[in-house]
């Protein structure tokens, strides 16, 4: 907060000075939160979407916040742009629009050197997710489409996706 220090002296000869004096002390970090945005499925982005990121703090610089972000397996690194939103807000956007995992770290201090903090769902400093916009592929070998057999038939089925648990892998015969 805001202090304030008042101080008035008077000499013998009758001479006043008069000194008014304020600073600011700040303990606190910023806090950076995060909403997304895009269809999401039991953890899962259902293709393109963004993760935007908040910062609600009076000593904020972006130039302190380092944020890092890679999206495997294509890896790559990009740093992001704030906006300034109000006063003391500030927000910035990262977006995703293809399949993979993506990873976001940020770290930083305020102006005055406090630490950043990152709070998401108990998450601090990092954040993890995929993104899966490709529908799963079904194989069926051994059989055409549209034909009549009369014989014992030896089938293959495959399933395929980058995000199957086998598990729940459930092939039914009607």
């Amino acid at each position: 907060g805001t202090v304030e220090i008042q101080a008035e002296m008077e000499d013998m000869a009758g001479n006043i000075s008069r000194k008014v004096q304020n600073w600011e002390a700040d303990f606190t970090g910023p806090v950076v939160t995060a909403d997304w945005k895009g269809t999401q499925n039991q953890g899962y982005f259902l293709g393109n979407g963004s993760l935007i990121l908040h910062v609600k703090e009076r000593n904020f610089s972006p130039n302190d916040c380092q944020v890092g972000w890679k999206a495997y397996p294509d890896s790559f690194q990009k740093g992001v742009s704030w906006t300034k939103t109000g006063s003391d807000e500030y927000v910035a956007e990262i977006p995703f629009s293809y399949d993979g995992t993506y990873e976001v770290e940020i770290s930083g201090t305020d102006i005055v050197g406090n630490a950043l903090t990152v709070e998401h769902q108990g998450i601090i400093g990092r954040f993890l997710w995929k993104v899966d916009g490709t529908k799963p592929e079904i194989i069926v070998e051994g059989v055409e489409d549209g034909e009549i057999y009369n014989d014992t038939l030896q089938l293959k089925i495959r399933l395929s996706d980058n995000n199957l648990e086998q598990k729940q892998e459930q092939v039914n015969l009607v």
